[in-house]
């Protein structure tokens, strides 16, 4: 059996920083498109707050995997 553990947890540190500078771009990642554009456009109009909540919603999704 071949331990795919520390590559998961790449990813989803990876896509955590990603969805950080680009507001939902993680997400996708993890096969949540409509995830990605409501958390893009809340980006836009927020001025990039949005991020950290994007961020964090990253992470809740990369758990469930």
């Amino acid at each position: 059996k071949i331990n795919t553990q520390g590559g998961n947890q790449m990813m989803a540190i990876f896509a955590t920083i990603l969805s950080l500078i680009f507001s939902g771009l993680g997400l996708i990642f993890y096969g949540k498109i409509g995830w990605f554009f409501i958390w893009f456009f809340l980006g836009l109009m927020t001025g990039g707050v949005s991020n950290i909540f994007a961020a964090a919603h990253t992470i809740a999704v990369s758990a469930e995997k």
